[in-house]
């Protein structure tokens, strides 16, 4: 009895193993591209913050993709662009919005066209974050989800028409999710990375 017992677990084990080693195999490039993308951000500045965000960020990505909440908006490469922008400056607002863009893209669905249009729409939220630093962080974070949400809908509507109603959805609950983001924790994370940096 004992004997049967130990070889199912045995069995149940090895094939965990197997499921492991081949899911491990599946998301190899995505993890070396993770990991790569963490090591520039680490070797290019000098605090563990964009590191820190960037782990973050890859987790609510794995999330919501595993979990199907993609059209829920939920994200958090604007916050992340936005606060660091206003914090390090255009310039390192400007890489740090590329670095948090695309880590989302690579953790969560593959990418698509429409990377065309939002990788440089971050770099350009995170430059002028920075260049608008004396701005209140509600009401820059709010409007810097507005606009980059308009004109990726306006690429959207140019490009892939039939994808219009779905990334309207996301839009909305994205202008939503990120505004209250920015009101309920947005003046306290701002003074947190004031004072770190």
């Amino acid at each position: 009895m004992i004997d049967i017992e130990l070889e199912s677990f045995k069995a149940r084990v090895e094939m965990l193993y197997e499921d492991a080693v081949e899911h491990l195999y599946q998301h190899a490039g995505k993890l070396i591209l993770l990991l790569a993308l963490i090591s520039i951000g680490f070797y290019l500045l000098d605090y563990m913050i964009p590191i820190i965000l960037l782990a973050m960020i890859s987790a609510v990505s794995i999330m919501t993709t595993r979990l199907e909440l993609n059209s829920l908006g939920i994200e958090l490469t604007t916050f992340s662009t936005v606060l660091m922008g206003v914090v390090s400056g255009p310039e390192t607002g400007a890489l740090l919005g590329l670095l948090f863009i695309l880590t989302e893209l690579f953790t969560g669905n593959p990418p698509g066209v429409y990377i065309i249009w939002v990788v440089p729409g971050y770099a350009a939220a995170g430059y002028l974050a920075g260049m608008f630093a004396g701005t209140g962080i509600i009401l820059l974070g709010s409007a810097m989800t507005i606009g980059l949400q308009s004109v990726f809908l306006l690429c959207t509507s140019l490009i892939m028409r039939d994808k219009v109603p779905r990334y309207l959805q996301f839009s909305v609950f994205n202008i939503v999710f990120n505004a209250l983001l920015f009101t309920a924790i947005g003046p306290e994370a701002l003074e947190l990375l004031s004072a770190l940096a």
